[in-house]
């Protein structure tokens, strides 16, 4: 049975959503028991192998197929009106949806084993049904709840995660947001798990799509890594014949700026992924750290597209890396954005210069939480038409230090 509550308001698909999860809750009850799966030997639940509880599952299931399977009840009782539109879409959740499609296929195998005159049966048209009378339909939402709750009574499960039949982030992988919206609103007591959590994940997925852009990492990757212990000077202390700031005392207990210059093909770019990729560096940085550091890098490439050469692409860059290993902080550092999506169902634009100058801001102000970072920026000198001077700002205080190594 397919529902339709098209042009019935948000209430009628909330209500259609109910009954969509207790068909989902109830199927989901016939594939942890796998009731139709006798030739799986040992795998069905040994309980039903008790008399008294076959009797009960018996009574119950008959009591919902007639439930379900009375078109005069349906139509006369609970509101329903029959349609055999072909063209109607379902407009709520279908969340069954696969559940449903799996049961049908095992339900007629397993008919065909049990009989195999129905190898020939002819299988009942499938009708769609629309709500009319939303106060009649709440009375067959209500008993289908008592009796899914019945089932898990006589057969409950034997997990630790729930005592009672419930959907989890597992069965709504993959649901359309507005969906995942309708679930929530429709959610009573513990029926659902976890859907706040799976709208959370598809907004955060919407915002980090939009930080990433399919060139970020070409400049880097184009580069010829070093030579096998070539650049490995750099992280030693300076010797008498050639003077330079100490990098590897700066890593792990430095402050601000650490600049390295040189000629244009002197190999400062090389140096910079040598760094980057060094377990070294991971060291050094996790003792100034005190703990896990993340390390964040872009590399600037005038003859690239717009984001590999301007600040936008720098600032894009950093926060998608940042903010993949510190999901939480998504909603909070692009609030506008998330209300969007939230509200629209929709895909967003980019964020604007003053959304990410929010962002980093957020960064900052929640250092306790995402931990210190340490930024590598490379070629600054091919930041095409920079507006005004770049500059990146000290951090308040050392407790949410953001330290920058550029060439």
């Amino acid at each position: 049975m397919a529902l339709d509550s098209r042009g019935l308001g948000r209430d009628y698909e909330i209500l259609s959503t109910k009954f969509d999860i207790e068909r989902t809750l109830l199927l989901q009850w016939a594939r942890r028991t796998n009731l139709l799966r006798p030739d799986r030997g040992t795998d069905y639940d040994r309980r039903l192998n008790d008399p008294t509880t076959q009797s009960s599952v018996s009574s119950i299931l008959c009591c919902i197929r007639l439930l379900l399977g009375d078109e005069t009840s349906l139509s006369q009782r609970y509101g329903l009106e029959q349609c055999t539109d072909v063209l109607m879409t379902n407009h709520t959740s279908s969340v069954s949806g696969p559940l449903r499609d799996k049961f049908i296929r095992e339900f007629k195998a397993f008919s065909q084993r049990v009989d195999q005159r129905n190898q020939k049966a002819n299988w009942p048209t499938k009708f769609k049904w629309v709500i009319r009378d939303k106060k009649r339909f709440e009375g067959l939402v209500m008993e289908m709840a008592y009796f899914t709750t019945k089932l898990n009574e006589t057969l409950p499960t034997t997990t630790e995660i729930t005592s009672s039949l419930a959907l989890t982030e597992g069965d709504l992988e993959g649901m359309p947001l507005n969906d995942l919206q309708l679930i929530l609103e429709a959610t009573t007591g513990q029926r659902v798990i976890g859907t706040q959590n799976a709208i959370d994940k598809i907004c955060q997925e919407h915002i980090l799509r939009k930080l990433w852009f399919r060139t970020m990492d070409d400049r880097e990757q184009d580069l010829a890594p070093a030579h096998v212990k070539t650049l490995d000077w750099a992280l030693e202390p300076p010797t008498d014949e050639f003077e330079w700031d100490n990098l590897a005392h700066w890593l792990q207990s430095g402050s601000g700026i650490y600049w390295i210059s040189g000629k244009a093909g002197s190999g400062k770019s090389t140096l910079m992924k040598h760094l980057i990729h060094k377990l070294q560096t991971q060291n050094l940085l996790a003792a100034w750290a005190s703990g896990p550091c993340t390390l964040a890098s872009f590399f600037f490439w005038n003859l690239g597209t717009a984001d590999q050469k301007t600040q936008e692409g720098l600032s894009k860059t950093l926060l998608y890396q940042v903010l993949s290993r510190n999901r939480d902080l998504i909603n909070v550092a692009f609030p506008t954005m998330w209300k969007d999506i939230l509200y629209t169902g929709h895909d967003v634009n980019p964020p604007s210069p003053s959304e990410t100058k929010y962002a980093f801001k957020v960064l900052v102000e929640n250092s306790a939480g995402v931990g210190k970072i340490c930024f590598f920026i490379d070629g600054l000198d091919e930041l095409s038409s920079p507006v005004g001077q770049f500059q990146i700002a000290s951090p308040p205080s050392k407790t949410c230090q953001s330290f920058s190594c550029i060439t």
